[in-house]
């Protein structure tokens, strides 16, 4: 379902979507809260939704109307009915400030995730949406924080730091739409040129009408492309918003728990594993932020045809051991087996962070789409030429989706089961185009997939 293009019918569309799917929201955040909460677990169904369908419905409502007061995201209506909320929320026994914030974060990932399934959101749209959710979560938690004797003054900073964060990633996306815009402006005075071109040739009837069908026809293809380019494009700046604002969203509310620790010299919080668990997953979101980023920036660096690399003698085998050992905890957890085979000595003048990263797109591909079962990487070598194959025996891809899953925001399944802007197939063909080299894919579907990637031993850089 695509959403109006007036702003205030796109809005109200959004909050009948919004209003329609409640129950949904509400049966799914349930569900995950109380695998990820594990008080939230011990509460009977009455006890853990309180008085939340009612914020829900308040939020909808508030989206139907689109008045000026959703200016800033937020209503009178939308913050009493969250101050009421976080207020019953204190009644809870054992419910503490981190177990709130983990609940609320996961409400508004499951809004997200249940809207985004029955329409298509645009940069704005998304934007209005989000502050509404994040104005009634921001309420919600000041008042469970309020009633439980914390300073409001304290979460608000923190709160609008994160809509000032929010707004200049929406400023970013704007420039990009824009940069669509003069593109899809520069198509259409290609057309009109095309057209007074076409009205000027002095030709017989039957040889204007071929030259004009043929002409159509490129115009047609010219106006397809650009076409799909902006759609992929604002596909794009959605997801990016979205993947970008999630680790900041995790990475301020475990910051703001640290501070709070710190400032209220909390003995028992301050504990070294309660504190190392905080830092870890404060790191975690640090790390993905940085692998979004380098994605990003790599996409750029291949469109303007700036792909610097720096050569040095290096060897497939450690580099691929050491790929692997990144991923030790996730092979652990998710008992997964990985069997690393080498034939024969592959060594080659390449350049060592670019290979790590088409080994590490590769693996981590492998263990997403693998199913839980064995991976196997195969290094060879030949006189001129170092082979490397990395087979999973997972859900395969279809013989039409081989090739479009090396371009820019492609996937094989579904983008919402799958975190990430789907670009990592796409940088790493390019990483190994610069290197002279070669990579392809060999798979059916229900039966796994192979990825070959094919490098000189002798690489020139570009």
């Amino acid at each position: 379902m695509s959403v109006a293009s007036d702003p205030k019918q796109a809005t109200q569309k959004i909050g009948s979507i919004f209003r329609d799917n409640i129950s949904v929201i509400m049966a799914q955040w349930a569900d995950s809260a109380r695998r990820r909460v594990p008080i939230a677990a011990e509460q009977t169904e009455v006890a853990l939704y309180n008085n939340l369908p009612a914020l829900l419905t308040t939020i909808a409502d508030a989206l139907s109307i689109t008045d000026s007061s959703l200016a800033s995201g937020c209503s009178a209506a939308i913050t009493a009915a969250a101050k009421d909320h976080g207020l019953q929320r204190t009644q809870l026994a054992d419910f503490t400030l981190e177990d709130v914030i983990q609940e609320y974060r996961i409400l508004r990932q499951t809004i997200i995730n249940v809207v985004g399934r029955n329409c298509t959101i645009s940069p704005p749209e998304m934007n209005v949406l989000l502050e509404a959710v994040d104005c009634a979560l921001t309420e919600a938690a000041t008042e469970f924080a309020s009633g439980l004797g914390f300073k409001r003054s304290r979460i608000y900073r923190d709160a609008k730091q994160e809509t000032r964060e929010a707004k200049e990633e929406l400023k970013e996306a704007k420039v990009e739409l824009k940069e669509t815009k003069v593109e899809l402006k520069e198509a259409k005075v290609e057309l009109k040129y095309a057209k007074v071109e076409l009205k000027d040739v002095s030709v017989s009837f039957g040889q204007l009408s071929e030259q004009s069908s043929g002409l159509e026809q490129q115009v047609k293809r010219r106006t397809a492309d650009l076409t799909e380019a902006i759609q992929s494009r604002d596909q794009f700046i959605a997801v990016a918003s979205h993947e970008l604002k999630t680790p900041l969203t995790s990475l301020k509310m475990e910051t703001q728990l640290i501070k709070r620790y710190l400032q209220e010299d909390d003995v028992a919080a301050l504990q070294a594993p309660r504190m190392k668990s905080l830092i870890d997953k404060a790191d975690d979101e640090i790390r993905r932020l940085e692998r979004l980023i380098s994605d990003m920036l790599d996409v750029s660096r291949i469109r303007l045809g700036k792909l610097p690399l720096n050569l040095e003698k290096i060897c497939l085998e450690p580099l691929v051991r050491g790929c692997v050992d990144v991923y030790r905890e996730l092979i652990l957890e998710k008992k997964l087996s990985i069997l690393v085979v080498t034939r024969g000595d592959a060594c080659g003048n390449w350049d060592r962070n670019r290979i790590e990263q088409v080994v590490t797109n590769l693996l981590s591909n492998a263990i997403k789409y693998g199913a839980g079962k064995p991976v196997e990487i195969l290094i060879e070598s030949s006189e001129k030429m170092a082979r490397l194959s990395v087979i999973d025996h997972g859900i395969g891809i279809a013989k039409e989706d081989q090739s479009r899953i090396f371009e820019r925001f492609e996937r094989v399944i579904a983008a919402k089961s799958i975190t990430g802007f789907g670009i990592g197939l796409f940088i790493s063909k390019h990483f190994v185009l610069a290197h002279n080299g070669s990579v392809s894919v060999e798979s059916e579907l229900g039966k796994g997939a192979k990825f070959v990637v094919e490098l000189p031993l002798k690489a020139s850089g570009t």
